[in-house]
C-alpha cells in the first residue's frame, strides 16, 4: 500500500486535503473508485506519451501505483506533464506541447509555425474546480516554495522512496510547466 507524505495515518479527509498535503492513500483509493479503463482513457486525453498499456505484458500500467501515483513503467517527460496540467487553467482543453509558437526571418515573415492539437479532456465546471484545489496545493499545501507573488499558481508536487525523483507540475493562469529533478 502506498505510504503518505506524512509517513503516518492522517484521519479521513476531503479531496481537497488530501491533495494539499499529499496522501497517496486517498488518490489510490479514488484511482480504483473510477477503476482501471477511465483512468487509462484519461492518461491518453492528458497526453501522457509513454504509457505502457498492453494488458497483457507482465510488466504495464494498469496498476494503482502508475495511474494514481505516476509510478509508471517508462516514467513520463516534463513536456507531456506541463501540457497536461496546463488543461486545468485552459478550461479543460488540452493543447499538446509544442517547442516553439513561430520563427520568423529578419523581416518578420513567418518560417516555421508550431501547430498544438486541442482535446477536450474535462468540462469548463471541472477544470475550474481543479484549478481552484490545486491552487490551494500552494496556497495552504506543501507546495508552498512554488509562489509567486502576485499570481495564482497551482500545481501538484510528487517524490518518489528515497527522493530519486522530485517533480513539481504546476500553472499560471497563462503558463504550465513541469521540473523533474
Amino acid at each position: 500500500w502506498p505510504l503518505n507524505f506524512s509517513r503516518s495515518f492522517s484521519g479521513y479527509r476531503t479531496f481537497r486535503t488530501a491533495l494539499q498535503q499529499s496522501i497517496n492513500t486517498c488518490a489510490v483509493k479514488i484511482q480504483l473508485q473510477v477503476g482501471a479503463d477511465y483512468s487509462m482513457e484519461m492518461l491518453r486525453k492528458y497526453g501522457i506519451s509513454t504509457i505502457s498499456d498492453d494488458a497483457s505484458e507482465p510488466t504495464n500500467d494498469y496498476n494503482p501505483a502508475a495511474m494514481a501515483l505516476g509510478a509508471m513503467t517508462y516514467g513520463t517527460t516534463p513536456l507531456d506533464m506541463a501540457a497536461a496540467y496546463g488543461t486545468f487553467p485552459n478550461g479543460g482543453v488540452h493543447r499538446s506541447g509544442i517547442c516553439y509558437t513561430k520563427v520568423t526571418d529578419s523581416n518578420g515573415k513567418v518560417l516555421l509555425k508550431g501547430k498544438s492539437e486541442k482535446t477536450r479532456v474535462l468540462n469548463e465546471g471541472v477544470a475550474y474546480i481543479m484549478t481552484d484545489v490545486l491552487q490551494t496545493v500552494v496556497s495552504d499545501g506543501i507546495a508552498g516554495n512554488a509562489a509567486i507573488y502576485g499570481e495564482k499558481v497551482g500545481g501538484k508536487t510528487g517524490t518518489t522512496d528515497e527522493t530519486w525523483d522530485i517533480w513539481f507540475d504546476g500553472f499560471t493562469p497563462k503558463y504550465s510547466a513541469a521540473l523533474w529533478i
